[in-house]
């Protein structure tokens, strides 16, 4: 334990690592692709040589455009992973010859590849008795070693080969999780002084702490489940833990002070979905909702769970299931489905510091866009098919609506002033911004990003309606209904919209692939046949389009805009260098600062 903090600062250290040669003449290369419209105010470089391939039968590892022959006690390679910029973690099976072990004649080690020495290094392991190591192992400063003699399992840790005293003999102590073929490993608190294990006997779970100062283990409790418990299941608060394990078709969070016996308990759980955790202070936040047969009944509750206090603060929401604009705590809007079957959405207010919900808007509902302060107007998503099919309740990707439309609705009049075709668009990862707070995959502070492009984890609307201050609108949308969603957006004009005595008046501004950036700019993106791509500011009142970057062969880079930050004049962009033509360039995230606007 007592070399666990100098171990972590030298690992801390490694990853660190990027050769400032390579750095300097990335940041020239990115330099060169913007205009002197702009300047970049920050680089995100990432790793190069991030990942490599291997080929056993030829006993080859390559990274980038270099192959390098497998040292003669590697028998195979079963995984390449990076651990830094310039080295490489190496999951292998290791063969008799290169064996340092005499009773296993073939057994799983970590190795690791330097790129800039172009050299092989074998894992230091402390902890003999050890059969078996893989690259999560090593992420945890303690594993489990079993004795060549006894077989009786222990801890070690790593860095000094301590041994702990026996583990309890009847329980399985590699645990499988789900989706997984590593097994859990063991938790350890931040100051190295404490860890959590679990042991199973079939579908009997036990918890137990270990003082690593005392050589004590201390029984925490029992749960009955099978395949429960996550890679990053436990969360440290000093000498309280919560753990995060899925039991059925819920997930449910449990509470234990790791000094204390049988201290385990449940604090709640939650049908299909995780949690949501914040930090400041630390709690968990987030809407729960009952699991009746008919899925229109379900009815919803705001949970406060303070994890240091252990106090829970619950707001009956009732049919107020999803926060899709506004505040969670207080003045919300919200889709009641209850006659979602008939195809019908109530667009709801609901206000978190009194209780009370207000119906503000009736109509085929998808989703909510926006709500203009004084509630007059509101931007929704129409579905056209006689059914909600967007639920508060379901994480995208959604069962998504046909042919939706994009409609600027006055709440006060009940009727809709103008709609437009748009469309749904597929992101393949959340490169630009965090998911929806309902996903089972990603859990982001503050709900939905207010600056991303792609607003979603895997599924967004194509085009906008933003009001302007001047009373006109800017809308972007498809000029065609949109049946089935698509890999990009499929944005295709965008207009500015007066209305005066209900007519409407629409003047064009720009077509081809568009992005708003804020309702007096639009940003373009053009490629012309000799795929060279370029991005564009252009003004909505008219004047000089700003080009934000110089032509760009695609077949050198590609250059994807991720974030917009219209209060700062920012944009964020993805940069890949082609690996083809320069293996050991850097990747990276690059922001800008336009200057004119």
């Amino acid at each position: 334990m007592k070399n666990f903090i100098i171990v972590y600062v030298l690992f801390m250290y490694i990853t660190s690592i990027i050769t400032q040669s390579s750095t300097d003449q990335v940041i020239t290369n990115f330099d060169q692709l913007f205009t002197s419209n702009v300047e970049i105010v920050d680089y995100e470089l990432l790793p190069s040589n991030s990942t490599g391939t291997y080929d056993n039968d030829a006993r080859l590892l390559r990274v980038g455009a270099h192959a390098y022959s497998y040292p003669a006690s590697i028998e195979s390679i079963s995984q390449v992973t990076s651990l830094s910029e310039g080295t490489l973690v190496i999951d292998v099976r290791e063969n008799t010859s290169g064996s340092t072990n005499s009773v296993n004649s073939s057994f799983e080690w970590v190795w690791y590849f330097d790129t800039q020495t172009e050299s092989f290094t074998r894992f230091v392991n402390l902890c003999d008795e050890r059969m078996r190591l893989s690259h999560v192992d090593i992420d945890s400063p303690w594993i489990y070693v079993t004795g060549d003699r006894t077989d009786q399992v222990h801890l070690c840790e790593l860095a000094t080969g301590e041994i702990s005293s026996p583990l309890p003999s009847n329980l399985l102590w590699e645990i499988q999780p789900p989706f997984s073929t590593s097994p859990v490993p063991i938790f350890a608190s931040l100051d190295g002084h404490w860890l959590l294990l679990f042991g199973a006997d079939g579908d009997q779970i036990y918890i137990f702490s270990y003082d690593t100062l005392s050589d004590q283990l201390t029984e925490l409790g029992q749960v009955t489940c099978s395949f429960c418990i996550e890679r990053d299941a436990v969360r440290w608060f000093g000498s309280r833990v919560t753990i995060w394990l899925l039991v059925g078709d819920s997930h449910a969070i449990y509470s234990a002070n790791v000094t204390r016996l049988d201290s385990l308990e449940l604090a709640f759980t939650r049908p299909n979905f995780l949690p949501e955790f914040y930090e400041n202070p630390p709690r968990y936040d987030f809407i729960n909702f009952t699991t009746p047969e008919d899925i229109w009944d379900r009815q919803c509750e705001h949970v406060i769970y303070d994890v240091l206090s252990e106090e829970m603060q619950i707001t009956d929401m009732g049919a107020s299931c999803r926060l899709e604009y506004g505040s969670l705590d207080g003045i919300g809007y919200y889709r009641d489905v209850t006659q979602g079957a008939n195809g019908i959405a109530a667009l709801t207010r609901f206000n978190a510091e009194t209780g009370q919900s207000e119906i503000l808007y009736e109509a085929e509902i998808e989703l909510i866009e926006w709500i203009s302060p004084d509630e007059q107007y509101a931007v929704l998503v129409m579905g056209s098919n006689d059914r909600i099919d967007i639920l508060p309740t379901f994480p995208p990707p959604w069962i998504l609506s046909e042919a939706p439309k994009l409609a600027y609705v006055d709440l006060v009049n009940d009727t809709v002033v103008f709609e437009q075709w748009t469309a749904w668009y597929q992101c393949d990862e959340p490169i630009g911004g965090p998911s929806w707070s309902w996903s089972n995959w990603t859990v982001v502070e503050g709900g939905l990003s207010e600056t991303s492009v792609r607003p979603c984890s895997n599924m967004g609307l194509a085009g906008a309606i933003l009001p302007r201050e001047d009373g006109t609108l800017l809308a972007i949308g498809t000029f065609e209904p949109q049946y089935l969603y698509v890999p990009f957006d499929s944005t295709e004009f965008a207009d500015l919209i007066s209305i005066h005595n209900e007519l409407i008046e629409r003047t064009r501004i720009a077509e081809g692939s568009l992005t708003s950036f804020s309702s007096d700019y639009i940003v373009s993106y053009e490629q012309d046949n000799a795929q060279y791509i370029q991005y564009s500011m252009i003004p909505v009142n008219g004047g000089s389009i700003l080009e934000i970057t110089n032509p760009v062969s695609s077949d050198d880079y590609e250059v994807l805009l991720t974030d917009v930050y219209p209060s700062m004049n920012r944009l964020r962009f993805h940069i890949t260098p082609n690996p083809e033509i320069n293996p050991d360039a850097l990747a990276g995230y690059v922001t800008v600062q336009v200057i004119n606007p």
